[in-house]
């Protein structure tokens, strides 16, 4: 990818040109998210069936000193909206964000634009649209006859965020809300059995926040990258009864910068709770019946969390990820018979900046 800053180029001061390519292995396995199967742990960043991908392709002009930003093009709702305040790509995202409110993978760019504003305070607000279509991931993003989109999704978010540079104890606090045009099929136990009926639209709210509570040197020394603690959260709900989850949230605490020679590294914990509606889990329990099992589905689920962000020589880093899961569910593979059990899930991503690697960015 690379940003140009037009103001330097071309002598258009507050205009920035983006693009960003992603490229993935090339996955043999299809099945993969059926195989594992839950809402949250079979949610896999991996599952690309095509070589490439256009993440982003948008031009950016700010205005009024930087305070008003408005970008347009490729992009995704990731970007902008509840941004992760946890750390890995495996396990840190909202379920209703990314199950009800119909946003794609996060690097599968969509049509869309967004409006930001950031006040005389910490306070700003922002509002965009995006594209919704079901059918993109079989696509690259350069195909540009593809089908038309099948609706829009609308999001807007209030918040309130300080750095280290203005405050000892800087935090991070968002509303966020959003409402999607597609229809949807309304799941119950009757849909099992091949009875079908769709509903028009949805929508849902999500509010995070992170606060550092603790730092070693209690705040009186002036640094960026302070050995210190957080705590932080998210916790979004469906305001309609006929998406598949009702409510998910999540709370945790990270250690940040533990060793000062290397303070890009951290540690974690974290709890998750999830809960599906009620239609839907009573569709997962009809399901697994008519496939000739025997068992329920729980509403709820569990997640314990241990994560990490391990910072590495020349700008590399790897994040692992340990999960105790209890009453997973069998989303991407409601029609079989066998009941999913607690478990362990174990993953990592290997960081590796490849422009600091040839000398064409700058580490940060």
């Amino acid at each position: 990818g690379t940003d140009i800053d037009l103001g330097k180029a071309a002598g258009l001061q507050g205009t920035y040109l983006h693009y960003e390519n992603t490229f993935f292995a090339n996955v043999h396995n299809l099945g993969l998210a059926g195989q594992i199967g839950d809402s949250t742990v079979g949610y896999q960043p991996p599952f690309n069936p095509t070589f490439t991908r256009l993440s982003r392709a948008t031009i950016e002009q700010k205005l009024m000193d930087g305070k008003l930003d408005i970008e347009a093009g490729i992009t995704h709702p990731d970007r902008f909206y509840a941004i992760p305040n946890c750390d890995s790509i495996n396990s840190c995202f909202q379920s209703i964000l990314v199950l009800n409110a119909g946003w794609s993978s996060p690097q599968y760019g969509v049509i869309g634009g967004n409006i930001s504003y950031q006040t005389n305070s910490p306070v700003y607000v922002e509002a965009g649209v995006f594209a919704a279509n079901g059918g993109r991931n079989q696509q690259t993003g350069y195909d540009f006859n593809e089908t038309q989109a099948s609706g829009a999704i609308g999001m807007a978010e209030m918040g309130w965020k300080t750095k280290y540079d203005t405050t000892a104890y800087p935090a991070t606090y968002s509303l966020t809300g959003f409402f999607n045009t597609q229809s949807h099929v309304d799941y119950n136990a009757a849909t099992a059995f091949g009875t079908t009926r769709s509903e028009q639209g949805t929508s849902g709210v999500v509010v995070q926040a992170e606060q550092v509570v603790w730092r070693a040197d209690g705040g009186t020394v002036k640094n960026a990258t302070p050995t210190a603690i957080s705590i932080y959260g998210s916790g979004g709900g469906s305001l309609d009864s006929t998406m598949p989850i009702e409510s998910d949230v999540y709370v945790g605490a990270k250690l940040l910068a533990p060793f000062q020679n290397n303070p890009g590294t951290q540690f974690g914990v974290k709890f998750n709770w999830e809960r599906l509606n009620k239609s839907y889990d009573a569709y997962l329990g009809a399901a697994n019946f008519v496939s000739g099992g025997n068992q329920g589905v729980a509403r709820d689920k569990f997640i314990f969390e241990f994560n990490g962000h391990l910072a590495l020589p020349y700008g590399l880093a790897f994040e692992p990820v340990v999960q105790y899961i209890v009453n997973p569910n069998s989303y991407y593979n409601p029609l079989t018979p066998v009941h999913p059990k607690d478990g362990f899930y174990l993953g990592g991503t290997v960081v590796v900046p490849v422009g600091v690697l040839l000398g064409i960015a700058a580490h940060s």
